[in-house]
Order: structure tokens, then sequence, then C-alpha cells
């Protein structure tokens, strides 16, 4: 009776193992069909952009400015996308119980001084988007 309990847990571990393992493959082809097919928008947004200001900036200067823009939005990319290693702590002086503590005021807060808590890649993304705020202000300025 064990035995035939264990074949069949052994059976049932190993359809779904197999089933988790075709759900991943397709999930894998579906996202690089989806990247590939981002890929070619991208390129195509980018040659249609490159198209729109060759008239006021010429093809050499239209291509600079495409290409500057992709370029800056890729550092954005890479910025957001890049590891942070933690600091490493710098262990606290404990006061020797012999020695006062110097009688001095508390600094004053600075609140430009604290420290904001969030995550790496917002900072990037806020400068990210102010610049493609201000990009299609001024692009429609002019």
């Amino acid at each position: 009776m064990l035995r035939l309990l264990l074949e069949q847990f052994t059976r049932d571990i190993r359809l779904e193992m197999r089933l988790k393992a075709q759900r991943t493959v397709t999930t894998v082809v579906w996202s690089i069909v989806a990247g590939m097919l981002a890929l070619v928008g991208l390129i195509f947004l980018l040659v249609a952009a490159a198209f729109g200001l060759a008239p006021e900036l010429g093809a050499a200067g239209a291509a600079a400015v495409v290409g500057a823009g992709t370029l800056f939005v890729a550092g954005l990319a890479f910025l957001a996308a890049r590891p942070r290693r933690p600091r490493p702590r710098v262990p606290a002086v404990q006061p020797s119980p012999l020695v006062p503590p110097p009688m001095t005021a508390p600094p004053a807060a600075d609140p430009s001084a604290m420290k904001q808590d969030g995550a790496p890649g917002k900072t990037a993304m806020a400068i990210a988007g102010a610049a493609l705020i201000a990009g299609l202000v001024l692009g429609r300025r002019l």
C-alpha cells in the first residue's frame, strides 16, 4: 500500500514538473517574441522621428538628435537596472561610562541632508520623467 502511494506521488510530482517546464518555456518564447516586436516598433519610431526632424535640422542633425536621445534613455535604463551594493555599516562606538558626553547643542535639522529611503531606480526614473515632460513642452512650443 505504501509503495503504491509513493509511486502515485512520484508520478504526480513528475507530471507537475513537466507542466511547470512547459509553462516556463511558453512564457520565455512569448517574451522573446514580444521583445522582438517591441524592438522593431522602437526602430520604426526612431526612423519616423529622424524623418520628422530632417526638414528642420537636416539629415545629419536629425540623426544626431535621435541618436543622442536614444543613448540618453539607454543610459538612464542602465543606471536604473544597475545592481546596488550595500554600503558596509560602520560599527557604533560605545561611550565609556567613565568619560562624560560632550555638552554641545544638537545640530539644526537640514531637510536637504536627510536621507530618503526608496528604490535605487526612483531617482533615474524621476529624471527621465522630467526630461520627457520638458521635451514634450518644449517640442510643442517650437
